[in-house]
C-alpha cells in the first residue's frame, strides 16, 4: 500500500507525469481540460487522452499576477500561472467551459498560448430546461464535429468509448463507497489523492493502478478511532492537500459534492450518446451554476451526503470566486436551518497555508463535542 501511496504523489505532483510521458511516447495526443462540465469522453477517443487542470504545482503566481485583475479567482490564477511557466507544453488541446464570466476572458486573453493546437470553451447554459438541455446537446455535437476533424477522429464508437468510461467510473466509485462504512479501509484524503491521479493520468495506463488501490483497500482493517465524519462542499478541482489538513485533528472526510458519490454520476448508456453526455454534463452543472434556491441546493445536499452519515460540513469559500462565493455565503444558513453544523473556510487556491486551517477544525470539532 505504501508503495501505491507514493506512486499516486508522484502522478498528482508532476504536470507531465510518468504515464502521460509513456502515453505520449505511444504517440498518444494529450487534451488538458479545466472543468468536469465538458465532454471529456471524447477526448478518449481513438488517439486522444484527456488530463484535467488541478494546479497544484505553483508556490506563488507571481508571473500571472502581472497579466489577471486583483481580484481574480485563484483557480484561474494558478492555471494561468503553470501555462506561463509551460508546464502544460505538452498538450496539444485545450477545453474549458463557461463557468464563469472570469473563466470567459480568461480564456479569450490567452488563447494566443494555443494558436498551435485546439482550443475551444463549452458553453454551459446557467437555467437548465427542456430548449436549454437540447441547445446543449447541438453544441456538443458541434464540437464533436470540430474535435474529430482537426484530429482526425472517427467519433462511430462512442457508446463503446462510454461504456468504458462507465467501467472505469465504477472501480472510482466502489473505492469511494468504503467512506460509508462505520470503520472506513481509508481515509478521505487518500481518496482525494486516488482520484486526482486518476484525473491527472490517461486512463488506459491508470486502470491497472486503480485496481490494484481498490484491492488492497478492501483488504485492509478499517479506521476504529476518529473523532467525526465530515463532508465538505466546495468548488470541483480541490488539493487534496487541503484534505489531509482537514483530517490533521482526527476527523475523516467522508464526502465532497465534487466526488462521484453514486452510480447515478455515470452516463446513461440506454439512450442516444449525445443526449446522455449532455444530461451527464448538465447534471453536475446544474448544482454549482444552476439558478435554483439556496433551500433546493441545501436539500440536494443533504440527500447526497446521507448515506455517508456526515457529523458536520466543511464549506470552502475559494478567494474571489463569482461562481461559488454567494452560494457558499448562504449556504451555512440554510444547512443549519435543517440541523447540520457547518464550518467556513476562506482559502486561496494555493496550498501554502496550512496551520490556521487545524485550528478551526479543532475549534468546531469542539463546538460539535466530538
Amino acid at each position: 500500500m505504501k508503495e501505491i501511496n507514493s506512486l499516486l504523489s508522484v502522478l498528482i505532483n508532476n504536470p507531465r507525469n510518468l504515464f502521460i510521458e509513456k502515453a505520449i511516447e505511444e504517440e498518444m495526443i494529450p487534451i488538458i481540460y479545466t472543468s468536469s462540465y465538458v465532454p471529456y469522453t471524447f477526448f478518449s477517443m481513438e488517439r486522444l487522452f484527456p488530463v484535467r487542470t488541478i494546479p497544484l504545482f505553483s508556490i506563488n503566481t507571481a508571473l500571472a499576477d502581472n497579466y489577471l485583475s486583483g481580484n481574480s479567482c485563484a483557480y484561474i490564477r494558478n492555471i494561468c500561472e503553470d501555462l506561463l511557466r509551460g508546464k502544460y507544453d505538452f498538450s496539444r488541446g485545450f477545453i474549458c467551459s463557461t463557468v464563469c464570466d472570469q473563466m470567459v476572458s480568461f480564456f479569450k486573453n490567452f488563447k494566443h498560448l494555443f494558436q498551435s493546437n485546439f482550443a475551444e470553451i463549452i458553453d454551459i447554459p446557467r437555467k437548465i430546461n427542456h430548449v436549454s438541455a437540447e441547445l446543449f446537446k447541438k453544441h456538443i455535437e458541434n464540437f464533436k464535429d470540430s474535435l474529430g476533424y482537426y484530429f482526425g477522429i472517427s467519433f462511430d464508437p462512442l457508446p463503446e468509448y462510454i461504456n468504458a468510461q462507465n467501467e472505469y467510473d465504477a472501480i472510482v466509485i466502489s473505492i469511494l463507497k468504503l467512506l460509508k462504512e462505520s470503520n472506513p479501509p481509508l481515509t478521505g484524503s487518500e481518496f482525494h489523492k486516488f482520484l486526482s491521479a486518476s484525473l491527472m493520468s490517461p486512463n488506459f495506463l491508470f486502470f491497472s493502478v486503480a485496481n490494484e488501490f481498490k484491492t488492497k483497500i478492501e483488504n485492509r482493517k478499517g479506521l476504529s478511532h476518529y473523532r467525526a465524519r465530515l463532508g465538505v462542499i466546495g468548488e470541483c478541482a480541490s488539493s487534496p492537500y487541503f484534505t489531509e489538513d482537514y483530517e490533521s485533528s482526527g476527523a475523516i472526510v467522508v464526502c465532497r459534492n465534487d466526488w462521484p458519490l453514486s452510480l447515478d454520476d455515470t452516463i446513461n448508456e440506454n439512450i442516444e450518446p449525445f443526449e446522455a453526455l449532455s444530461n451527464f454534463i448538465l447534471n453536475k452543472a446544474s448544482f454549482s451554476m444552476g439558478t435554483e434556491s439556496v433551500d433546493s441546493k441545501a436539500e440536494k445536499i443533504l440527500e447526497k451526503f446521507s448515506e455517508y452519515k456526515v457529523d458536520g460540513i466543511i464549506i470552502e469559500r475559494l478567494k474571489y470566486c463569482s461562481l461559488w462565493g454567494i452560494k457558499s455565503a448562504l449556504l451555512p444558513e440554510a444547512l443549519k436551518k435543517r440541523g447540520i453544523p457547518t464550518l467556513t473556510i476562506e482559502r486561496n487556491y494555493t496550498y501554502a497555508e496550512g496551520g490556521y486551517i487545524k485550528n478551526q477544525i479543532d475549534a468546531f470539532l469542539e463546538s460539535i463535542d466530538k
